[in-house]
């Protein structure tokens, strides 16, 4: 059910973080997009982003903005 797809995409999203971390897989920067989640993955995702510097979590207006200025 939902509770089961909400558990999955949390433990997705931190298993991602932590084989970058343990790999040390050399990715300079991860950009996390949030599409309006419902679910908890956008704190767990900002909690990551607090510990590790090249984790960013952007709304989409962020991204948005920042793809206007890139591509201008």
């Amino acid at each position: 059910g939902a509770c089961h797809a909400v558990a999955r995409s949390t433990l997705f999203v931190a298993d991602v973080v932590y084989q970058m971390l343990y790999y040390n897989l050399n990715i300079p920067e991860v950009i996390v997009v949030d599409l309006d989640s419902t679910d908890n993955t956008l704190d767990i995702l900002r909690a990551f982003a607090k510990d590790f510097n090249f984790i960013t979590v952007l709304s989409l207006e962020e991204y948005t903005s920042l793809l206007a200025v890139n591509y201008s």
